[in-house]
């Protein structure tokens, strides 16, 4: 008897070695994608989001007299602690000349003993009171570009600090003590300028402070930041 002609067995379904396969491929390409953005978010993505971070510290130091005229020199220091590169668009000195109000030696401060202070901060001496005088006695003050179109640039890096002495003189005839306040204002270099002017407050201080510049030239102008440093130091031998 004649045989019949076999036929080839069709099977139906995907084949779990190349189903395993693309499943591998896909995963080390989307695990290739996540580790670029991952690298790019940390190097770029993220500083640029990241607010800019300056700090300011500043000593006083009494290097000597002429007669009453005492010398003071200040060391100030400039620190970027961000992972953004800043742009200094103003630095402000101001010092206050400071006359004490000693009281005779039998009087005290009626004040020292009140049961209930006023307000909610308490700064009182026994046998002193309110100074007897306070008088800004230095201005100094630098706006840079950024801050002005012909500024001078001065820039800070993540980590750069950077250190500048000045040297000025008060009368410890007039003053017990000096108190000094340094203003830095700074923005993100990636950011539009910000213009700034210089102007003297009610209490005699000169500060820098922002103009309708963008306002008036339709520019865009960026966001800028500030920060303090308080240093005093006495006059006495």
């Amino acid at each position: 008897m004649a045989r019949k002609p076999t036929r080839p067995v069709v099977t139906g379904g995907f084949d779990s070695g190349a189903l395993n396969n693309i499943v591998q491929s896909v995963a080390l390409i989307g695990a290739g994608i996540w580790a670029v953005y991952t690298f790019i978010y940390q190097s770029e993505i993220a500083p640029s989001l990241a607010p800019p971070t300056v700090t300011l510290s500043s000593t006083l130091e009494n290097t000597g007299h002429r007669g009453d005229m005492t010398a003071i020199r200040c060391t100030l220091t400039r620190s970027n602690g961000g992972q953004s590169a800043v742009r200094v668009e103003a630095l402000t000195y101001n010092a206050i000349g400071i006359k004490e109000h000693f009281l005779p030696s039998d009087d005290t401060n009626p004040r020292f003993d009140l049961s209930r202070p006023d307000g909610d901060t308490v700064n009182l001496a026994r046998y002193y009171a309110e100074p007897e005088r306070q008088e800004v006695i230095l201005k100094i003050a630098k706006l840079f570009a950024g801050a002005v179109s012909e500024g001078v640039v001065s820039e800070l890096n993540p980590g750069e600090s950077v250190t500048r002495d000045i040297l000025f003189y008060a009368d410890r005839s007039k003053f017990d003590r000096i108190r000094l306040k340094v203003r830095l204002v700074y923005a993100k270099t990636s950011d539009p300028g910000v213009p700034l002017a210089l102007e003297t407050d009610s209490e005699g201080m000169m500060n820098a402070v922002e103009t309708p510049g963008c306002l008036k030239s339709g520019a865009q102008c960026g966001s800028v930041f500030s920060v303090d440093y308080v240093t005093e130091l006495s006059l006495w031998d």
